[in-house]
């Protein structure tokens, strides 16, 4: 095992941090069994994106949310697809809190993008400070942290993105009337005072271009960026290894990583995390460090929401607060066809193919880097 992770590890410190993303977005769809009927419904999907005609297009676009239904299979099955097979980073699901959201053109029911609001990272660092929150105020928050939400997944489908800056459409969504209104009906005792993001290259984005989350209103930029600085993780095949070899080798600590609450009795989160790290130190092996800095970047919705989260508001203190701004779906779908869309069509003479990643069913990594050289 360690001469394998080792051999692992010598291969993805070779890599640059966009070859490394598309490597792990490769061998998500690639090494996956699909089944004849996930096989099928890509290509129903594929069908359903939104694709312009004029440039104008987008003016007759009617979005909506359609809310993802966590005990209809099909439901979740459809939003994961699309998902894994439009965004660039891979899926990957912590324990906690979740609802997800396809966005979709009301008259022609086609797809837009995906948005999945969850919980909140437990720290991190530039919104901490910005907060007022130390370690230790966090923590004595008395739960404050479960007033706010992470948006970790604002997808846009393509080409829609790229024409229109259709991503900033799904971000503004997120933080939508129609959007808070449902997380509050499902979470009705940890009202949404706020929602944090990340970017995928960091605060400048690749190439210092910007980043999805550029020039947006409502979407505040925290002054630093995250340190970057990750573990890069093993291939879903040796991580299948890895874990049966703790399960049969070291039987306690699988149990205590897989099995441990928290101080609130719900389990811990991030078991992926924790048993990489049991078993790195067991194995006496020591995986590459990555810099990957990421922008952060938080929604307020009310105009306390940073007293209120900081703590210096009373504790008796109760809704409601007032709105920092007119969230109503129909009125930021407005603002991002004036403040954007228009702006970006107005530019673009060149129709980009669908970027659709299942053509890494049948592409090897040596060919896919060379069909994708110049995003890495």
């Amino acid at each position: 095992m360690r001469k394998l992770i080792n051999k692992e590890f010598e291969f993805l410190s070779k890599m640059t941090t966009k070859e490394y993303l598309l490597y792990r977005k490769w061998e998500e769809i690639h090494n996956t069994k699909w089944s004849g009927g996930e096989l099928d419904r890509m290509a129903q999907i594929k069908k359903s994106v939104w694709i312009p005609k004029n440039t104008d297009d987008y003016l007759d676009l009617n979005p909506m949310l359609i809310t993802v239904d966590e005990n209809d299979k099909s439901q979740v099955e459809t939003w994961l697809l699309l998902r894994k097979l439009v965004s660039r980073m891979p899926w990957n699901q912590n324990v906690g809190r979740i609802q997800r959201h396809f966005v979709v053109d009301r008259k022609t029911r086609r797809y837009l993008g995906v948005i999945s609001l969850a919980s909140d990272f437990m720290a991190l660092t530039p919104r901490d400070e910005w907060i007022g929150w130390s370690t230790k105020t966090r923590q004595e928050s008395k739960g404050k942290l479960c007033f706010t939400a992470m948006a970790s997944s604002l997808v846009p489908t393509q080409p829609f993105g790229y024409l229109y800056t259709g991503g900033k459409l799904i971000t503004y969504l997120a933080c939508s009337d129609v959007a808070c209104r449902r997380w509050n009906k499902k979470y009705s005792e940890q009202h949404l005072m706020g929602i944090t993001t990340t970017s995928l290259y960091g605060a400048g984005g690749p190439k210092n271009q910007g980043t999805q989350y550029s020039g947006m209103k409502y979407w505040k930029s925290m002054k630093k960026s995250t340190t970057g600085q990750i573990s890069l993780e093993p291939s879903q095949k040796t991580m299948t290894m890895l874990v049966t070899w703790m399960k049969d080798k070291h039987p306690n600590d699988y149990k205590n990583i897989y099995g441990a609450t928290g101080p609130s009795g719900h389990v811990a989160t991030r078991p992926k995390g924790r048993l990489l790290a049991r078993a790195y130190t067991i194995l006496g092996v020591r995986p590459p460090i990555a810099f990957q800095p990421r922008g952060v970047y938080f929604c307020r919705l009310y105009k306390g929401t940073r007293e209120f989260l900081s703590h210096s508001l009373a504790d008796n203190f109760t809704m409601p607060l007032e709105p920092l701004f007119d969230n109503r779906l129909q009125t930021l779908v407005d603002l991002w066809k004036t403040k954007h869309a228009s702006k970006r069509a107005a530019k673009v003479l060149d129709v980009p193919p669908q970027a659709f990643y299942d053509d890494f069913l049948k592409l090897t990594w040596r060919e896919t880097k060379e069909k994708y050289k110049d995003d890495i």
